[in-house]
Order: C-alpha cells, then sequence, then structure tokens
C-alpha cells in the first residue's frame, strides 16, 4: 500500500552554537494536499559530528563514528498535535559541548 501523506521537517535555522535551543518545524500532508492533523511521536537524538571530505576514509571504520549505534544518543521523546493547517514544532535545548554535534529529528 502507497502512503497516504508526508512529514517534512525543517530546522529554524541551518546552524545553532552548542547550548542553543534548537527549533524543528514540522508540515504534514497528503499527498492530494490537504493538511494532515494528528497526533505525532517523536525522537530527538544527537551524535557527535564528523566533517569528512569526499574520498576521506571513515575515521571509525565501518562504523560510521556512531559511539551510540543508529542514529546516535536518544535526547527526547515524545508526542505532539499538529495543527489544522498541519503545522507542528518541536524544541529540544541543545547541550555544551567541546564537539561538533549533530541533533537528527
Amino acid at each position: 500500500r502507497k502512503p497516504e501523506f508526508k512529514v517534512d521537517i525543517t530546522p529554524q535555522q541551518t546552524r545553532y552554537f552548542s547550548g542553543e535551543k534548537i527549533e524543528f518545524q514540522v508540515d504534514t500532508q497528503y499527498y492530494f494536499g490537504a493538511p494532515v492533523q494528528a497526533q505525532l511521536e517523536y525522537t530527538v537524538y544527537k551524535d557527535t559530528f564528523v566533517y569528512r571530505l569526499p574520498g576521506d576514509e571513515d575515521p571509525y571504520g565501518d562504523e560510521g563514528g556512531d559511539f551510540y549505534g543508529g542514529y546516535g544518543e536518544v535526547v527526547e521523546e515524545g508526542t505532539l498535535q499538529s495543527d489544522a493547517n498541519g503545522h507542528a514544532a518541536v524544541s529540544v535545548q541543545s547541550t555544551k559541548a567541546d564537539q561538533d554535534q549533530r541533533y537528527i529529528l
């Protein structure tokens, strides 16, 4: 069975500084264009970000650098409700860190 709706997630900013609040905008729509008003479950992950130029070897070998496995360490889980326009927002406080971090919703 084909999916009936899509979920687009966009961070409000491209980059955040360590310790800042990270905000994501969530947009839910049926493929025929109408908004989806529904309860949504979410998980936010964080992991150390390692930038590599194309062709560079992975410094962590075949593991991909994900110390916690998968997408990284779970930071927050929850539920929220999209509004009549299919919109919702998720915000999470980033932690102070000496290394760059990536947060994934």
